[in-house]
């Protein structure tokens, strides 16, 4: 099982107006396992905690996962090594924003895609780089 975006989570339940005890109770866990997954700190949650988890929330388990987009009502898969980049972006407190990944997963050159993580972190640095504003940093 992938694992789950915390920001996904946490993000979802504020929206649906639930506490972490009333979203941790409704699905059967713990409140402090819900806080753990909530904070990343469990990279395999079973399947069954990741549905109930969707299904209370009202979101598909890609929604939760973070792993697919809809963009212009096309559905789009985030590649792993896209994931992976995110990560670690995320733990160097330089995230990317969602709009940037939306377009990151849906890159395709003649039918070629990056294939690994340095590919999209290049081809996000460069990206970056050539659409900065006039003037900008």
């Amino acid at each position: 099982m992938s694992s789950v975006s915390k920001n996904n989570i946490r993000a979802i339940r504020e929206a649906n107006g639930l506490s972490l005890e009333q979203l941790a109770s409704s699905v059967g866990i713990s409140k402090g396992y819900l806080s753990v997954l909530e904070n990343n700190m469990s990279k395999n949650p079973s399947y069954r905690i990741i549905f109930n988890l969707a299904s209370r929330l009202g979101v598909s388990i890609y929604e939760l996962l973070g792993e697919v987009f809809a963009k212009n009502d096309q559905i789009i898969t985030i590649p792993l090594f896209l994931q992976q980049l995110a990560v670690e972006r995320n733990a160097r407190n330089k995230p990317i924003p969602q709009e940037h990944l939306k377009s990151l997963a849906s890159f395709d050159l003649d039918g070629r895609r990056p294939r690994s993580k340095e590919d999209y972190e290049l081809l996000y640095e460069v990206s970056l780089r050539l659409c900065k504003p006039a003037g900008g940093k």
